[in-house]
């Protein structure tokens, strides 16, 4: 979810919220009346205790460390509107299906941005690069914890790299039907 998809995204959470609440109700009200499966009232309270506990005031920024703060802001400020976690799907080495969610997704470019953590990561961020290619995703991955002065201009020239190996990829396919 990005900040440009946020009342979307809210009315949505609405009535999703909305119409669980009120089933939840229905089938607590049929379970009252059978009074004999207390189990069920319980787990169908925590349900509605869940539910009610969802905060109008929710925003996905409070799931987002600082460096990804820092990333949404700059996105922001360059009118990049983004939606944050939304899932990829895509197979590993092994063929095996997997779901993965890149920091943030931008839609208007159609590609993705992996704030990296810290350096103890760095295998498993060179393995989610290789399967993000091999999957034929574009990610561009920051490294904020070492490129604390530089990032905003790695970021710049990757998203120009990306846009441009695209251009020359599909020139080259309509180049070839004339």
């Amino acid at each position: 979810m990005g900040f440009g998809d946020r009342i979307s995204i809210f009315q949505i959470s609405v009535i999703l919220v909305s119409s669980v609440y009120a089933s939840i109700l229905w089938v607590w009200g049929k379970v009252l009346s059978n009074n004999n499966n207390t189990k069920v009232i319980l787990r169908h309270k925590q349900a509605i205790d869940t539910v009610k506990s969802l905060s109008m005031d929710y925003s996905v920024y409070e799931e987002m460390t600082a460096s990804e703060k820092q990333v949404a802001d700059y996105l922001k400020e360059l009118q990049l509107w983004w939606h944050y976690e939304s899932p990829v799907f895509l197979k590993d080495e092994k063929e095996r299906p997997r779901v993965w969610t890149p920091d943030f997704y931008i839609p208007k470019l159609g590609m993705y941005v992996e704030v990296c953590g810290s350096e103890s990561l760095r295998e498993q961020y060179q393995y989610r690069e290789k399967i993000y290619k091999k999957n034929s995703y574009s990610v561009i991955f920051l490294h904020l914890y070492k490129e604390k002065e530089r990032w905003k201009s790695f970021l710049l020239k990757r998203i120009v790299q990306l846009e441009n190996s695209r251009h020359l990829e599909v020139m080259k396919i309509l180049e070839s039907r004339i």
